[in-house]
């Protein structure tokens, strides 16, 4: 783990109201541009892309996200849509004030990927452009995925952190600077009929109060269905998108490994991965492998009462060597804390889900 990335990279429909064909029969919208044109449409062409933004309490970055949204330069004909996901806080108001035409959700029980499926049902474009309420697309962002789809019905772009923001040693981001399998849909275009044809989002990460309410993965699972349905898939590393940094303490940064909780399930709804991010079929990482082979040697040491068990334990301790040289006891003690939560929280869901992974 690096300080302030996912930590996955380490966030079916039935005809219910997660369905994006008739996720929209229980919203309403709330707010739109002056002239119901937006984003390049004032001129009456039809949009050919339909930007989805989910947003649920995001008073403090909505506005900037829908102003960069709008700005784009040589992009096709769009029209954005900002879902307010039961904002308690003004969301909704402050992106139909900053130009966006707004669709609400009036109870908390869904996540983003219920969101983004009643963005898809109010799409007017032939594809759909994701990213997120703390996601600024910089000017060319829409038109390097478009380029990208001739030859594509799922294209991603580099997330990066906000280069304007001070960033501070545990404060959370996203970053994904290539490729990865796991389709964050914080910079993503995908073919409408391919979306609709994957099933839509599912937030399959619950939460018996408000659900979820911290998601994981439904994106991936979501990308993965269309690539098996035959979706051919790019990369568009012109089509850059920043991620708002967020204050965050050592506490923080050490709680925010329990997610990793989820990734054996999200493997097993994806078997893919192990292929395409997991080393070996099984690693996640050197960090939580490492701590994981010592966690186990010392099980081992203590249980046979033999010393040389601990060998085991040597690749994590040359790790935190390495570590203290490189950063210092304060910086080393906490990653190393985030590890050992991290592992055991793998080690749980391997266990629950019955699908290994290290």
């Amino acid at each position: 783990m690096t300080d302030g990335r996912d930590p996955r990279a380490p966030d079916d429909a039935g005809g219910t109201a997660d369905d994006p064909r008739t996720a929209a029969d229980a919203d309403h919208v709330v707010g739109r541009a002056a002239d119901d044109a937006i984003g390049g449409t004032a001129d009456g062409r039809a949009p050919r892309v339909t930007v989805v933004v989910p947003a649920r309490d995001a008073a403090d970055t909505i506005e900037r996200a829908v102003r960069c949204v709008l700005a784009q330069v040589g992009a096709p004909p769009f029209d954005l849509v900002v879902v307010d996901n039961a904002s308690r806080d003004g969301t909704g108001e402050l992106a139909a004030r900053a130009g966006a035409r707004v669709v609400r959700l009036d109870d908390r029980a869904g996540g983003p990927g219920r969101a983004r499926n009643a963005g898809v049902a109010a799409a007017t474009g032939s594809h759909v452009a994701f990213t997120d309420a703390d996601c600024y697309p910089t000017p060319g962002w829409l038109a390097a995925l478009w380029t990208a789809a001739d030859a594509a019905e799922l294209v991603a772009g580099p997330v990066a952190a906000d280069p304007t923001a001070t960033r501070r040693t545990w404060d959370r981001t996203l970053e994904y600077p290539a490729p990865t399998p796991l389709w964050a849909t914080a910079n993503l275009l995908i073919d409408r009929t391919a979306l609709l044809a994957a099933g839509g989002f599912d937030d399959w990460v619950a939460d018996d109060e408000e659900a979820p309410r911290r998601p994981f993965g439904e994106d991936t699972v979501l990308a993965w269905r269309a690539i098996r349905a035959g979706a051919r898939t790019a990369w568009a590393p012109g089509a850059l998108v920043q991620h708002a940094v967020f204050p965050r303490d050592a506490r923080g940064f050490v709680l925010h490994h329990r997610d990793l909780q989820h990734m054996p399930s999200l493997v097993a709804r994806v078997p893919e991965l192990r292929r395409e991010l997991l080393t070996g079929r099984l690693v996640l990482n050197a960090a939580t492998a490492t701590t994981t082979l010592a966690g186990a040697s010392l099980v081992l040491a203590a249980a046979t009462r033999r010393p040389a068990a601990l060998v085991g334990a040597l690749p994590w301790a040359a790790r935190q060597a390495r570590a203290l040289r490189e950063v210092g006891p304060r910086i080393t003690a906490v990653r190393a804390a985030g590890e050992v939560v991290g592992a055991a929280s793998l080690l749980v869901g391997s266990v629950q889900h019955r699908t290994p992974v290290l």
